[in-house]
């Protein structure tokens, strides 16, 4: 995350002019800022362009923070479904249902 606030503070974009410039929008269909990622498929197209955009260098990191605490629910539900722990497995399963429940309203 550093890195991409690095490159997009490198290429003017913490100056007032830029960040006004950037939030002005002509029309509805022009109000939606190329600078912005909505979906995990635009990070993913960020990343193959070249040079790489700096905010979706930021986009991915918090992504990545976001997913942590659903990697390490599942990765106890394992631990716990394999020492046949049921009581601890089914919180964790819990946890997970409501989790992904909460991911499926996001956009809603």
């Amino acid at each position: 995350m550093a890195l991409g606030i690095v490159g997009f503070s490198a290429r003017g974009g913490l100056k007032p002019e830029f960040v006004a410039e950037s939030r002005r929008a002509e029309s509805a269909r022009d109000a939606k800022s190329q600078d912005v990622y909505t979906s995990i498929a635009e990070v993913g197209r960020a990343w193959r362009q070249w040079p790489v955009e700096p905010l979706a260098v930021v986009t991915a990191g918090i992504l990545v923070l976001l997913a942590t605490p659903f990697v390490g629910v599942v990765a106890v539900f394992v631990v716990f479904a394999a020492r046949g722990d049921r009581r601890y497995a089914g919180i964790a399963a819990v946890l997970i249902a409501a989790l992904l429940v909460s991911v499926a309203f996001i956009n809603r």
